[in-house]
């Protein structure tokens, strides 16, 4: 058998200990930049969602004025119709944000991670306030 140095055991033992120590250190660091990451994608997906309501407030305004100035009010048939669809778009572009900011965060695969290199471009699309439908959709205008 051989003899193991108490030097070498001792020096073996400290760097054991130095490199758990390190391993901790950086599982720490993870977890928080993780929460930091969290908390900056929570309150960018809370402005997105004031973006959106204050565009379709402005939307809404814009469309009734126009109504109003061709002789038509807002709760006629045709104009109530296209604003109910303005406030479907804009709650439809809400659920899209906040599924793709979930399918993002959970880090789960999916066809809207980097994997497929479509990440950016559909989270720019929803940002943009552009239905994410219709990126898949043939028909123009749906």
């Amino acid at each position: 058998m051989t003899a193991v140095d108490p030097v070498s055991l001792a020096i073996m033992g400290l760097s054991t200990m130095s490199t758990i120590q390190n391993q901790k250190a950086a599982q720490k660091n993870a977890v928080r930049q993780q929460q930091a990451q969290q908390a900056i994608q929570l309150e960018q997906q809370r402005q997105a969602e004031r973006d959106r309501k204050d565009a379709l407030k402005r939307a809404v305004a814009k469309k009734r004025a126009r109504f109003g100035a061709s002789g038509l009010t807002s709760g006629s048939g045709s104009a109530a119709a296209i604003l109910k669809g303005l406030t479907r778009q804009s709650e439809q572009l809400a659920t899209d944000n906040r599924r793709l900011t979930g399918l993002a965060a959970s880090g789960q695969p999916s066809l809207f991670n980097d994997k497929f290199g479509l990440a950016a471009n559909l989270l720019d699309t929803v940002n943009t306030h552009t239905p994410i439908m219709n990126l898949f959709s043939d028909k123009k205008g749906s």
